[in-house]
Protein backbone atom coordinates (compact mmCIF):
# COMPACT_ATOMS: atom_id res chain seq x y z
CA UNK A 1 0.00 0.00 0.00
CA UNK A 2 0.89 3.99 -0.94
CA UNK A 3 2.04 6.15 2.34
CA UNK A 4 -1.16 6.76 4.88
CA UNK A 5 -2.21 3.30 4.39
CA UNK A 6 -1.58 1.37 7.57
CA UNK A 7 -2.83 -1.94 8.31
CA UNK A 8 -3.59 -4.39 11.48
CA UNK A 9 -3.26 -8.15 11.34
CA UNK A 10 -6.74 -9.01 12.89
CA UNK A 11 -8.99 -7.61 9.84
CA UNK A 12 -7.41 -4.39 7.79
CA UNK A 13 -7.69 -0.66 9.54
CA UNK A 14 -7.04 1.60 6.18
CA UNK A 15 -6.27 5.33 6.88
CA UNK A 16 -6.97 7.39 3.60
CA UNK A 17 -6.26 11.64 4.39
CA UNK A 18 -9.16 13.19 3.13
CA UNK A 19 -10.54 16.80 2.74
CA UNK A 20 -13.84 18.27 3.76
CA UNK A 21 -15.64 20.36 0.78
CA UNK A 22 -18.69 22.06 1.46
CA UNK A 23 -21.22 23.83 -1.28
CA UNK A 24 -23.80 25.75 1.21
CA UNK A 25 -27.44 25.26 -0.39
CA UNK A 26 -26.05 21.72 -1.15
CA UNK A 27 -24.01 19.62 0.46
CA UNK A 28 -21.03 18.71 2.74
CA UNK A 29 -18.50 15.74 0.84
CA UNK A 30 -15.55 14.46 2.22
CA UNK A 31 -12.73 14.06 -0.84
CA UNK A 32 -10.33 11.05 -0.31
CA UNK A 33 -7.02 12.28 -1.18
CA UNK A 34 -5.74 15.91 -1.29
CA UNK A 35 -8.26 16.84 -4.03
CA UNK A 36 -11.49 15.73 -7.04
CA UNK A 37 -8.52 15.36 -9.05
CA UNK A 38 -6.45 13.15 -7.46
CA UNK A 39 -9.13 11.27 -5.69
CA UNK A 40 -9.87 8.24 -7.21
CA UNK A 41 -6.53 7.50 -7.56
CA UNK A 42 -6.14 7.65 -3.63
CA UNK A 43 -9.46 5.70 -2.82
CA UNK A 44 -7.48 2.54 -5.54
CA UNK A 45 -4.59 2.62 -3.53
CA UNK A 46 -5.06 3.64 -0.49
CA UNK A 47 -8.57 1.78 0.34
CA UNK A 48 -9.08 -1.04 -2.56
CA UNK A 49 -5.81 -2.37 -2.86
CA UNK A 50 -4.94 -3.04 0.41
CA UNK A 51 -7.94 -4.62 0.77
CA UNK A 52 -7.02 -6.74 -2.67
CA UNK A 53 -4.13 -7.62 -0.90
CA UNK A 54 -5.38 -8.94 2.21
CA UNK A 55 -7.61 -10.61 0.57
CA UNK A 56 -10.81 -9.14 2.04
CA UNK A 57 -13.06 -8.52 -0.66
CA UNK A 58 -15.94 -11.76 -1.17
CA UNK A 59 -15.48 -13.22 -4.74
CA UNK A 60 -12.66 -10.75 -5.66
CA UNK A 61 -10.53 -13.65 -7.91
CA UNK A 62 -7.48 -12.46 -9.25
CA UNK A 63 -7.92 -15.13 -11.97
CA UNK A 64 -10.88 -13.29 -12.73
CA UNK A 65 -11.07 -9.77 -11.51
CA UNK A 66 -9.26 -6.68 -12.10
CA UNK A 67 -9.05 -3.83 -10.36
CA UNK A 68 -9.21 -0.31 -11.82
CA UNK A 69 -9.56 3.58 -11.14
CA UNK A 70 -13.38 4.41 -12.34
CA UNK A 71 -14.01 6.97 -14.51
CA UNK A 72 -16.12 10.13 -13.89
CA UNK A 73 -20.17 8.58 -13.88
CA UNK A 74 -22.47 9.31 -16.91
CA UNK A 75 -25.20 11.53 -16.31
CA UNK A 76 -28.60 9.28 -16.15
CA UNK A 77 -29.61 8.25 -19.62
CA UNK A 78 -26.77 9.84 -21.41
CA UNK A 79 -23.41 9.38 -22.68
CA UNK A 80 -22.19 12.72 -21.16
CA UNK A 81 -19.78 12.58 -17.95
CA UNK A 82 -20.28 14.78 -14.65
CA UNK A 83 -18.62 18.03 -14.73
CA UNK A 84 -17.12 18.74 -12.57
CA UNK A 85 -15.94 15.82 -11.61
CA UNK A 86 -16.17 15.16 -7.21
CA UNK A 87 -14.47 12.26 -7.55
CA UNK A 88 -14.15 9.54 -4.95
CA UNK A 89 -16.05 11.17 -2.02
CA UNK A 90 -18.21 10.18 1.07
CA UNK A 91 -21.48 12.13 1.15
CA UNK A 92 -21.58 13.42 4.76
CA UNK A 93 -25.37 13.48 6.15
CA UNK A 94 -26.11 15.38 9.25
CA UNK A 95 -29.80 14.85 10.53
CA UNK A 96 -29.46 17.92 12.65
CA UNK A 97 -25.93 18.32 13.79
CA UNK A 98 -25.31 21.06 11.53
CA UNK A 99 -24.19 24.42 13.70
CA UNK A 100 -28.05 25.97 12.94
CA UNK A 101 -29.72 22.50 13.71
CA UNK A 102 -31.18 21.64 10.84
CA UNK A 103 -29.91 19.99 7.07
CA UNK A 104 -30.05 23.02 5.56
CA UNK A 105 -26.02 23.86 4.45
CA UNK A 106 -25.42 27.63 5.32
CA UNK A 107 -22.93 30.40 5.02
CA UNK A 108 -22.39 28.82 8.62
CA UNK A 109 -20.87 25.64 7.11
CA UNK A 110 -18.41 27.02 5.47
CA UNK A 111 -16.00 27.21 8.90
CA UNK A 112 -15.36 23.62 7.91
CA UNK A 113 -14.40 23.68 4.54
CA UNK A 114 -10.94 22.72 3.30
CA UNK A 115 -10.46 20.92 6.66
CA UNK A 116 -8.19 17.93 6.36
CA UNK A 117 -9.74 15.08 8.19
CA UNK A 118 -8.23 11.40 7.92
CA UNK A 119 -11.04 8.91 6.86
CA UNK A 120 -10.57 5.33 8.49
CA UNK A 121 -12.31 2.05 7.16
CA UNK A 122 -12.43 -1.30 9.23
CA UNK A 123 -12.67 -4.66 7.21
Amino acid sequence: ADEGASAEMEGVTLDCPGVVQVEPGNLVTITLGQDPSSSRMAAYHELAMPLVQAGLLPGYDTDQHQLVIPKVPFKPGTRERYSPDRGAHITVAWQGQLPNKSDVIDEACMAINGRHVTVTVTQ
